[in-house]
């Protein structure tokens, strides 16, 4: 009998054990505590993920929201299924595929010199949160069409958001409070740019100025997508 639970310390502090288990002996499990099946073969998932006639997701469910109802809803299209999810994100993905990632390459690699020559310079560097991060989320900033003078602040946000307090289950204040001043600051550059559409670069240049199914996405729906690239960018 495999014991899982997706919030349990064996399961933050090294999974794959657990993981191993449940594709051998209960690929599809329940646990009565959430009311809720986990999947765990790739084959399983891609079905299930791909089977939109029998299985449909509620607009925005995020598995916090669903598990433990500690965590909003998202309106960003990684949230949504077919056919809602695919013109939103066809209209951004060449943001990401290769040839787009290339286009961010020169910004990236003097980046990657300078904090690498700052650390040698001072005989000492974390690799993690000195250099690893700040130049993901400078990725993430440029793809998302972002400032970069909000990266620092991004770093701190996306930790929050991530943060997690032992022997607690989902979400916590610390991570909800992180994740609202991220959408709210997302927001109110999102409206900022929407009076001036043509200023703007990267992901939300292309949600403000072009249509998905004949209207363009809403304010709330391009902040909780700007929030998703500065998480999934960065993280």
């Amino acid at each position: 009998m495999v014991a899982y639970d997706p919030y349990s310390e064996e399961i933050m502090t090294d999974p794959y054990r657990i993981y191993e288990q449940l594709r051998n002996e209960s690929p599809v499990h329940y646990i009565e505590e959430y009311d809720c099946w986990f999947l765990s073969r790739f084959e399983t998932v891609w079905d299930a993920a791909n089977d939109s006639t029998h299985l449909r997701t509620m607009k925005g469910t995020t598995p916090g929201h669903l598990l433990t109802h500690d965590t909003p809803p998202s309106m960003s299209f990684n949230a949504y299924d077919p056919p809602e999810h695919t013109p939103m994100r066809a209209q951004i993905k060449q943001l990401f595929v290769p040839a787009g990632a290339r286009a961010l390459r020169p910004t990236i690699e003097k980046l990657a010199k300078e904090l690498l020559d700052e650390m040698i310079e001072r005989g000492e560097g974390d690799l993690v949160d000195e250099y690893g991060a700040r130049i993901a989320v400078t990725g993430a900033c440029l793809a998302g069409g972002m400032p970069l003078s909000i990266r620092d602040q991004a770093i701190e946000w996306v930790n929050g958001v991530m943060h997690r307090r032992p022997g607690h289950k989902g979400g916590n204040d610390v991570g909800a409070q992180a994740g609202k001043e991220m959408f709210f600051w997302c927001l109110e550059l999102t409206k900022e740019m929407r009076k001036n559409p043509e200023k703007a670069t990267g992901a939300l240049h292309t949600m403000l100025t072009e249509p998905v199914n004949g209207k363009l996405l809403d304010d709330f729906v391009v902040a909780s997508t700007l929030s998703l690239v500065m998480i999934g960018g960065s993280d």
